[in-house]
């Protein structure tokens, strides 16, 4: 195993694992209308997209007023296509990058499109949402050094690409992996644009491609009430369609919680955001307990009630806090512990260092 169960618990050791009430409904709702998208087993990527795609069309985040898909514009950065929203005065506000989940394999590009517009709309800030290669078209190593360039050519000179110096980055599920991972290869290679990150934000991220955490910690009745989210056994197969082949065994790579203290306590702040009641809380949960045993500064924040989804489902994302709106405070350094959410699920904050 490669965490201790017993420091898990210090970091997070929540008393039940109940949905609320508006969430639980939703997962039963969706259980129904789309059958396909929780019976998938053994997928191929194409009936697993498709599956995904239906259970998303109605469902996502609507957009704010005043914003649409076709206000953001594609833009080239780095050999890269990306969807970027600009605000007024774009080269004095922050900057996030984004990138978007679905098990390395699934484009919900179009729901964080949505999903980022309302976190644009509450707090003043610029959009990047990269539109990397996906498995198990693209490999794991491609998919990184793609992103890498897309990231070393904004970092570069921020400025000339009409940016502030301030930047963000952020993932959520698989996409929050790809962030980690691409700030600590680029504080290796690249220290003085690595320097450049402000903050990290990590979106119930999918931390161990092992899978060891979310089969084998501590939080299984809390996981296990996630029906929304594919379970570990079709992230099993996610796995193995975007690692290369022969790098089982070879956890630290593509495992950054496994780098070492000294590399990881250099980290900028880094949230971790993560439903408690999430497929994978217990990755979220094992990245924060790593990063504050290397002396990272962390803040672990568990929306209570909430399941993994909530960042590509209207519903959910309205089901106790906002998330759009706790993004946006911790973008602008508020404090999150005083905000409330419906039917009495709020928020359970805990700071490191």
């Amino acid at each position: 195993m490669i965490f201790e169960n017993d420091l898990l618990l210090e970091v997070y050791n929540p008393d039940d694992a109940v949905l609320a009430p508006r969430t639980a409904a939703f997962a039963a709702d969706l259980a129904v209308s789309t059958p396909a998208a929780a019976a998938v087993s053994a997928p191929l990527v194409g009936a697993l997209r498709d599956a995904v795609t239906v259970s998303l069309v109605g469902k996502s985040l609507p957009y704010p007023k005043g914003l649409t898909s076709n206000t953001y514009m594609k833009e080239n950065i780095g050999g890269m296509d990306c969807y970027v929203l600009r605000a007024e005065h774009s080269e004095s506000i922050p900057t996030l990058i984004m990138f978007y989940g679905g098990g390395f394999c699934l484009n919900t590009l179009f729901a964080h499109k949505a999903f980022m517009a309302n976190v644009a709309a509450l707090t003043p800030c610029n959009i990047i949402l990269p539109a990397y290669p996906l498995a198990p078209e693209t490999k794991a190593p491609e998919i990184m050094m793609r992103s890498s360039h897309f990231l070393q050519t904004l970092l570069n000179d921020p400025v000339s690409l009409g940016f502030s110096e301030q930047i963000i980055l952020m993932g959520w599920s698989s996409g929050g992996h790809m962030a980690l991972t691409l700030a600590m290869n680029l504080q290796k290679e690249a220290p003085s644009l690595f320097s450049k990150i402000a903050q990290l934000i990590l979106l119930s991220s999918w931390m161990d491609l092992s899978l060891s955490v979310a089969r084998k910690g501590p939080y299984q009745a809390q996981q296990n009430s996630d029906t929304i989210a594919v379970g570990a056994d079709v992230l099993e197969i996610m796995a193995y369609w975007y690692l290369p082949v022969g790098c089982k065994g070879n956890e630290a790579e593509y495992c950054p919680a496994l780098w070492s203290a000294d590399e990881l306590k250099m980290l900028p702040f880094i949230t971790v955001i993560v439903g408690s009641c999430d497929v994978l809380l217990g990755d979220s949960v094992f990245i924060t307990d790593v990063l504050r045993r290397a002396g990272a500064a962390i803040q672990f924040i568990a929306l209570q009630g909430q399941t993994h989804n909530y960042l590509v489902y209207d519903e959910l994302s309205r089901d106790g806090v906002f998330v759009p709106e706790l993004i946006g405070r911790v973008v602008e350094e508020q404090s999150v512990k005083e905000m409330a959410g419906r039917d009495g699920f709020g928020l359970t904050v805990k700071n490191f260092n």
